[in-house]
C-alpha cells in the first residue's frame, strides 16, 4: 500500500513540475538576502483538529474492537460483548452493519479498560484502510468525532464511518497500526484504489493559539522564542490540540505577545 500511495504522490507532484517552463527560471537573478526570523503575534482562534491520511481500499477487513468504557464485560445475545460500567449503565459493543465478530479476547466477567482490545472482527464489505505512524498516533489518544473519505477518480468525498475509534494492530502486522472505515454501498470502487480519509477531532473555540512552525514540541509542553523590549528569550509554553497549522497555547504566554519564527529548535539547530 504504502508503494502505491507514494507512486500517486510522485505522480502529482510530476504533474506540479511540469507546469514550470524553462523561462520561468532566472538563473541570472541574484538570490534574495536572508532578513532574519519572522515574527507572529499570539491569537484567538477556533482550532478544529483534522488529520488526514493516505488509504487504500481493501475487502474482509479485520480489525480490533475496542472497549467503549471501562467495565465488567459479558457476553451478549449473539455473542456480542456487553459492557457494565461501574455505575451500573450497560454497553453494547457497537459494530458497523456489515462487520462480525470472530473471536473474543478477554474472558467472561473480565475487567476491561476503556480503549482495550476486547474482541477480534471482520468487515464483510469494502474499507478504506490508512497506516497511521509517528506522531500521528498520539492524535489518537483522543476519540476522532467523525470522518470523511475521498477515492482517487471514484465520486466526490463521502461519510466514512470508522469501524472502530481507535488505531488497529493484528498478530501478523503487530509494527503497524491501522484506521479504517466502511465504504458505503452506493461508492463504485475497485480493491486497491487509492484514497484519503480525513478524521476529525473535538476542537476548541476562543483560545490562544501560535502557528506550529512557532512551536518546539508535540504534546504537551513545548518552547518559542518570545520577543519583548527588543530582547530575545526562550519561554517554555503548555500546549493543546492542533489542526497542523495552528497550535493551542495552554500556559506561558499572552494574547498579543510576539514570538520569532521559526521555533527555536529549527532556527538553532
Amino acid at each position: 500500500m504504502r508503494r502505491a500511495l507514494l507512486a500517486a504522490t510522485v505522480a502529482v507532484a510530476a504533474l506540479l513540475l511540469a507546469g514550470c517552463t524553462p523561462a520561468a527560471v532566472h538563473p541570472a537573478d541574484p538570490e534574495p538576502s536572508y532578513a532574519g526570523p519572522a515574527k507572529v503575534t499570539v491569537k484567538r482562534k477556533t482550532i478544529i483538529p483534522v488529520l488526514s491520511l493516505g488509504a487504500e481500499v481493501r475487502s474482509d477487513v479485520e480489525y480490533q474492537v475496542t472497549a467503549p468504557v471501562a467495565g465488567t464485560i459479558r457476553r451478549g445475545a449473539h455473542d456480542q460483548p456487553v459492557i457494565t460500567a461501574p455505575d451500573g449503565t450497560t454497553h453494547a459493543v457497537d459494530l458497523p452493519t456489515g462487520a462480525r465478530i470472530t473471536d473474543i479476547l478477554v474472558a467472561d466477567g473480565q475487567r476491561v479498560a476503556k480503549g482495550l482490545p476486547i474482541a477480534l472482527a471482520t468487515e464483510t464489505g469494502f474499507a478504506l484502510v490508512a497506516a497511521v505512524e509517528g506522531a500521528d498516533l498520539l492524535r489518537f489518544a483522543v476519540t476522532p468525532l467523525s470522518a470523511k473519505a475521498q477515492i482517487v477518480a471514484s465520486g466526490s468525498p463521502f461519510d466514512c464511518r470508522f469501524l472502530d475509534p481507535r488505531p488497529t494492530t493484528l498478530p501478523d502486522s503487530k509494527d503497524e497500526h491501522l484506521m479504517a472505515c466502511q465504504i458505503p454501498d452506493d461508492q463504485p470502487v475497485v480493491l486497491g484504489m487509492t484514497g484519503t480519509i480525513a478524521f476529525r477531532f473535538p476542537g476548541a473555540t476562543d483560545v490562544l493559539t501560535l502557528p506550529t512552525l512557532a512551536v518546539a514540541g508535540t504534546l504537551d509542553n513545548g518552547a518559542v522564542t518570545l520577543v519583548r523590549g527588543g530582547s530575545r528569550s526562550t519561554v517554555k509554553v503548555g500546549l493543546g490540540i492542533t489542526d497542523g497549522f495552528d497550535v493551542q497555547i495552554t500556559s506561558g504566554l499572552h494574547e498579543g505577545d510576539t514570538v520569532e519564527v521559526p521555533s527555536p529548535s529549527l532556527f538553532n539547530g
